[in-house]
């Protein structure tokens, strides 16, 4: 049995950074500067942004992507997403000794439950607190009005390898033909909701980098042109220490 795929699509508006407004960028001063002007990004250029690494991974902590419940069922294992009993976070504490981890979930009662992984005895935790599994703090959280219908696995994965699924899973492309500043996205999956939490959250994490690149550059171009008024500031009162020197030295009085 083989289960469905559902095409979740969006589409992203790219700004074409028009000129006909009157605000001023570090590109307006390239011509007083010493280094190489700023030129403005294609939209290939703002497709590998958005399915950039640290963006991806920004968007696999903020959906808890790492932290993957699975029902075992007669006839096939799923991934479950929306309607689960249990779900949780996952902080690493070192991303390059940390490997992703499988185990057996059962539950005990409102405030426990039982992790095991296979040959070996089942450790209890608790629902709510901070618990550390081999360099891996995780919190699970139960979900009481959901019941558990079977039994369950809990996964706790490598963020880096939900990052390159992603990147490997999502489709951008921009209308080449009509010359559209429009890319769109898409994402295949088993689960639509989850699909379309994965597309909204990467273009909310798409626009909050470029806001903070946007905040960087004014306060790069704030920070310039300082620099540029203190040194005419100064280049101006040195000409008027010459003026008065020159003045002394030859004897000479303004009238």
């Amino acid at each position: 049995y083989t289960p469905k795929q559902y095409a979740t699509t969006a589409s992203v508006l790219i700004s074409t950074g028009d000129k006909k407004n009157n605000s001023i960028s570090m590109e307006d001063f390239t011509n007083l500067s010493l280094g190489g002007g700023i030129g403005s990004s294609n939209l290939q250029d703002e497709i590998a942004i958005m399915k950039s690494k640290p963006i991806l991974y920004d968007l696999v902590k903020k959906l808890n992507l790492d932290v993957q419940v699975v029902g075992e069922g007669r006839v096939l294992t799923t991934s479950l997403y929306d309607e689960v009993p249990i779900f949780g976070n996952l902080e690493i504490s070192n991303l390059k000794k940390f490997r992703s981890q499988s185990y057996a979930f059962i539950p005990v009662n409102a405030n426990e439950f039982k992790l095991q992984q296979e040959g070996s005895a089942a450790q209890t935790y608790q629902y709510g607190k901070k618990n550390v599994i081999k360099d891996a703090p995780f919190t699970i959280y139960r979900q009481p009005l959901v019941a558990f219908k079977s039994p369950l696995t809990l996964k706790l994965n490598h963020p880096d390898a939900i990052v390159n699924s992603l990147e490997n899973g999502i489709n951008a492309t921009q209308d080449i033909k009509n010359k559209s500043s429009i890319i769109a996205l898409i994402l295949v999956g088993t689960i639509p909701e989850k699909n379309e939490n994965i597309l909204n959250e990467l273009i909310k994490e798409y626009n909050k980098d470029a806001i903070n690149k946007k905040n960087l550059e004014s306060q790069n171009t704030a920070a310039f042109i300082d620099s540029r008024l203190d040194l005419i500031t100064k280049e101006l009162g040195n000409i008027e220490d010459q003026k008065a020197t020159f003045k002394r030295n030859n004897q000479i009085t303004d009238l």
